[in-house]
């Protein structure tokens, strides 16, 4: 699993997007995102899932990346705790 500041870093660049972009689109200032690439910083659940919508990032993998369960999959798994939805017996 790759290391979530390498993640995000990766992203950033492939989108050629300056931290500053990143920053402002997800709400951040652009120092927090330079400290979250460099790994000195954890970002908040609501930050990841911002720089995933920005990064165009899977935010299950993001989330996974720094350790963690996105509360999208953690509310999939409390509304069907035995994944049957949706299969046919």
């Amino acid at each position: 699993m790759v290391k979530l500041s390498l993640q995000i870093k990766r992203a950033r660049k492939r989108l050629k997007l300056p931290m500053r972009d990143v920053a402002e689109r997800a709400g951040i200032s652009h120092t927090y995102i330079m400290q979250i690439e460099r790994g000195e910083r954890i970002p908040t659940d609501d930050i990841l899932a911002k720089l995933a919508s920005t990064l165009e990032l899977d935010e299950a993998e993001l989330f996974a990346a720094a350790g963690r369960v996105s509360p999208k999959v953690k509310a999939a798994f409390l509304n069907d705790p035995h994944g049957t939805e949706g299969k046919v017996s």
